[in-house]
């Protein structure tokens, strides 16, 4: 899957912004990311050059945005079918030991959040297994991605 694909994807799912306006109010164009870089919103309005990062205001904002989206995507993925270890996530994955156990932990936060949220209490442990008991037939990995775009909409 191409970059630009997975932004579509992460949009359509509602992860990423699908338009965003500049300070002054501005239509912002989408920009393929270069040379390494990541996608960006930029304004091309004359006398406006605002450039805002794809993931400014979105789930994968903050400390996640040290990992590439791809990575995180995939991490995600195997997170939900239970094929996370430590030594896939460096081998296949290309994550360090430290970036794997913060994302297992984001991950389970994630699920016991929104399981709380499903059953209207805070639950204290066992929240992933309680959110994967809710995922019952469901795809767990659309249902993840449902709870992100549920509980952290981009803003």
């Amino acid at each position: 899957m191409s970059e630009d694909d997975l932004v579509a994807f992460l949009q359509e799912k509602g992860l990423l912004h699908r338009e965003r306006s500049c300070a002054k109010g501005h239509a912002m164009k989408l920009t393929s990311g270069r040379s390494g870089r990541s996608p960006t919103w930029r304004c091309r309005a004359d006398g406006c050059s605002q450039e805002v990062s794809i993931r400014e205001g979105t789930w994968f904002d903050g400390p996640r945005r040290r990992t590439s989206l791809e990575t995180a995507v995939l991490f995600m993925y195997d997170w939900c079918r239970q094929t996370y270890s430590i030594q896939n996530c460096e081998r296949e994955l290309g994550m360090c030991r430290s970036a794997a156990v913060t994302w297992n932990r984001w991950m389970r936060n994630l699920a016991t959040e929104a399981a709380s949220m499903e059953i209207g209490q805070t639950i204290v442990t066992g929240g992933e297994q309680v959110w994967r008991r809710r995922c019952g037939g469901q795809d767990p990995f659309e249902q993840l991605l449902k709870d992100v775009s549920t509980l952290c909409p981009p803003s």
